[in-house]
């Protein structure tokens, strides 16, 4: 049985205007650097030591947070890069996906470490897992999906340790289910002591799901060959090179 789990996360409200699958820790990513040149520039016209001494500290503890951002950045960069490799038709469809009043909703992804906080936070209140996605209604709008990205957004976690790839083509396939239908399936959900992991039979999500998963999962297949034929020649050539030089 697959570990995922979809969760309702209560958070911000920022408004988006052009749906697509985003990288999560983009705005950290430009905050952090924004604030990194702000204490790099008041450094220099600081005369003062003890003042001095203090923006470098502040500077340090800036540097190890971006350092963190930068990892996960990164990490989840390459992640959206390779599932729009491995099945570019649900990543369009994803992409474009749209709420039952045809408002664009974008798709967060976030590749977190499982000690996280972010991540730890999901444990702690649902069930171990692979995956979440975190969607909620907006207070004056059922259809509206609002998560820890804002409004008219659905957010993806997914922790390391496991087949990324293949756990975010599995949320992809809820995503493209939930946010076209989300009044109907938190009713569901609210029947349903307001938790679902959405792979029962009697989910209202499941016949939808299972078969965009089936094709993800051929698709997949087919990416892990083609992979695995592309690397064979160098390592045909790195198994000579072994070879000659003993």
């Amino acid at each position: 049985m697959k570990r995922y789990v979809l969760t309702i996360a209560l958070l911000c409200s920022i408004l988006s205007v052009q749906a697509d699958v985003m990288n999560a820790f983009y705005r950290e990513k430009l905050i952090l650097e924004r604030d990194i040149k702000k204490i790099e520039v008041l450094m220099q016209e600081t005369p003062d030591k003890k003042s001095a001494r203090d923006l470098e500290k502040q500077l340090k503890k800036l540097q190890k947070q971006y350092a963190i951002v930068m990892k996960n950045y990164s990490d989840t960069q390459e992640l959206i890069k390779t599932i729009a490799i491995v099945d570019p038709e649900l990543f369009a469809n994803v992409s474009a996906i749209t709420n039952a009043e045809g408002t664009l909703t974008n798709v967060y992804v976030r590749f977190v470490s499982r000690v996280s906080e972010e991540f730890t936070y999901f444990t702690r209140r649902f069930y171990t897992a692979d995956a979440y996605t975190s969607v909620r209604p907006a207070k004056d709008d059922e259809h509206v999906c609002t998560s820890l990205s804002g409004t008219n957004t659905i957010t993806i976690t997914i922790g390391y340790g496991c087949n990324e790839i293949q756990a975010l083509g599995h949320e992809f396939a809820h995503v493209m289910y939930i946010v076209p239908n989300l009044k109907e399936y938190m009713n569901y959900w609210n029947r349903n002591q307001n938790f679902c992991n959405g792979h029962s039979k009697s989910d209202p999500s499941y016949f939808i799901i299972t078969p965009i998963e089936d094709s993800f999962q051929r698709n997949y297949m087919d990416y892990m060959k083609r992979e695995k034929s592309n690397n064979t020649p160098m390592e045909h050539i790195a198994s000579i090179r072994n070879d000659g030089e003993k």
